[in-house]
């Protein structure tokens, strides 16, 4: 094998190790911040439904008598692309409002229940459905004088980021592909003219 071609090849293959290292590592960033971005978008309207649910509990009405919840639970949802479900919950973990209101009155008691109840801060978890479907679900507790009164939940299924990192993965690909060629051609008709 000529020198020339020794070079094209190693300077190929070094090249091809470092565009997938490099692409790993994007593509892994771009998961973490469009989670991040996800979670902290869920926490912010979850933060409106409480101010919401504050106001009407400031009346002195108590949780479950604050009718059109359902209704404002499903707009959220309706207008929330990535989230899939919003309910509210009473301290003993029974179901008092949902975007799906065939939902209400049911108590939950599974491990990411029990812990979204206990919390005294905002959180997040993972949490898998009946139907095998993973969801991030993000919970903020509620308080009525100091006492815990429920917790705000919000859902969006984990498929929603996968999806998301598929099309970016994409781009990717085609850009890096489109590099390799470039810098492969270059490459080869500097090597020609030297040698």
């Amino acid at each position: 094998m000529r020198l020339r071609c020794k070079i094209l090849l190693i300077t190929i293959g070094i090249l091809s190790l470092s565009l997938l290292v490099s692409s790993v590592v994007i593509i892994e960033s771009f998961r973490k911040h469009y989670t991040d971005a996800l979670i902290t978008g869920s926490f912010g309207v979850g933060h409106s439904i409480e101010s919401l649910l504050n106001e009407m509990l400031a009346l002195g009405l108590p949780l479950d008598s604050l009718s059109g919840m359902n209704r404002k639970l499903t707009e959220v949802v309706d207008k929330n692309a990535h989230i899939d479900y919003a309910y509210v919950m009473d301290a003993q973990g029974r179901v008092v409002f949902h975007s799906r209101s065939e939902r209400v009155g049911t108590v939950l008691a599974q491990d990411v229940d029990i812990k979204a109840l206990r919390a005294n801060v905002p959180i997040w978890q993972t949490r898998d459905s009946d139907k095998g479907v993973q969801y991030i679900d993000v919970s903020l507790p509620m308080f009525d004088d100091d006492q815990r009164i429920g917790v705000i939940r919000l859902g969006f299924p984990v498929s929603v980021i996968d999806s998301k990192v598929t099309v970016a993965l994409r781009h990717l690909f085609l850009i890096i592909l489109l590099t390799f060629v470039l810098i492969t051609l270059m490459l080869n008709l500097v090597l020609r003219r030297q040698v």
